[in-house]
């Protein structure tokens, strides 16, 4: 007999979960819910159909509110790619969990659902593709994934390796702050707001110190020319966060990061590289991961309800950019502190 429940994301019936589930990514975790709430002050909860007391079909969700579009039911906030972890194979477990979804909002009076992932069983919740996904998959073996980079791919490796770069991996606050400095002067070139401080020493906290991931440094006489941030969970090692000097990307740091990432994740087991989400529009971010041999797939977002505008690049959203490119960096770091808690 199936039974639905809201659990907190600590049971150990959803954490027993997660630790073996082939489809188990860092945004599952409770670590990632808990840097979460650190960072922003967001919940999170699991929505489950049990079988005789044991999960058959969960996803985490919680509830954000924003001042301007009112709260809203989300799987899951800042994560990339969410879906639903199934333990039996019944496909019909995924309907019953969307409409447990529905009663919490209607309970609540929620106008609004977002999964972050695809959902194709009821006519009420609209699929739309705003973004592609790249993934590239692992064997134990780093030199077997090696021999399916393209071969500009592993020239910059060479280059690289040949000008003196090397890359260190680290968890400590010092390593975090020289990420954050790359990650500040990557995000004021592109004119994009500057995630908050607090959400990088949340991600410390709670899950480089607990071994739920890592930051890469690539240097050349001590000066750091770029950096990566590696979350872990399962058999995924997510490339959440990519940041970059000013100066010194003729020596390829970044493609020596991810090819030192590749090498230790092969070395430790996970079975897949998940390079995050890409905007459709990105067509030379698409192709810099398609060259790595990752597999491109649409990435489906769900909605019920009150359905949001698709994220789009125009004219407004170029002076934007233009602003931000030209301003003091405390304004793109203003700009991140006001937006970034209501925009996950």
């Amino acid at each position: 007999m199936n039974n639905i429940a809201v659990l907190s994301i600590t049971s150990e019936k959803w954490t027993d979960i997660i630790r073996d589930h082939p489809g188990s990514n860092i945004f599952h975790t409770t670590e990632w819910a808990a840097a979460i709430k650190r960072a922003y002050g967001i919940g999170t909860f699991v929505a489950a159909i049990l079988n005789q007391g044991s999960i058959a079909c969960a996803a985490p969700f919680s509830i954000s509110h924003n001042p301007l579009s009112g709260p809203k039911i989300i799987s899951l906030p800042y994560a990339d790619f969410c879906a639903p972890l199934l333990i039996d194979g019944e496909e019909e477990k995924i309907e019953s969990l969307t409409r447990l979804f529905e009663q919490i909002a209607r309970s609540l009076n929620i106008g609004r659902i977002e999964l972050r992932w695809e959902y194709t069983g009821s006519a009420q919740f609209v699929r739309r593709i705003d973004f592609l996904r790249h993934y590239l998959t692992l064997t134990r073996e780093p030199e077997d994934v090696y021999r399916i980079f393209h071969r500009t791919q592993k020239q910059n490796i060479r280059v690289a390796i040949k000008n003196g770069v090397n890359v260190f991996r680290s968890t400590d606050m010092l390593s975090v702050r020289e990420f954050y400095h790359l990650h500040c002067l990557t995000r004021k070139r592109l004119g994009l707001p500057v995630q908050p401080w607090n959400f990088f020493r949340a991600l410390h906290n709670e899950l480089l110190l607990k071994d739920k991931g890592f930051i890469m440094l690539a240097k050349k006489d001590g000066i750091s020319l770029a950096g990566g941030l590696f979350l872990l969970g399962g058999k995924t090692i997510t490339y959440k966060y990519a940041a970059s000097n000013n100066f010194g990307q003729e020596l390829r740091p970044n493609h020596l990061i991810i090819w030192t990432a590749v090498q230790w994740a092969c070395t430790h087991g996970f079975t897949m590289l998940d390079f995050g989400r890409c905007d459709l529009d990105n067509i030379g971010l698409r192709a810099f991961k398609c060259r790595w041999g990752a597999k491109e797939v649409p990435l489906e977002y769900t909605f019920w309800g009150k359905i949001p505008k698709p994220p789009v690049s125009g004219r407004i959203d170029s002076l934007a950019k233009a602003v931000l490119r030209r301003s003091p960096l405390a304004l793109s770091r203003l700009a991140g502190e006001l937006l970034y808690p209501y925009i996950g």
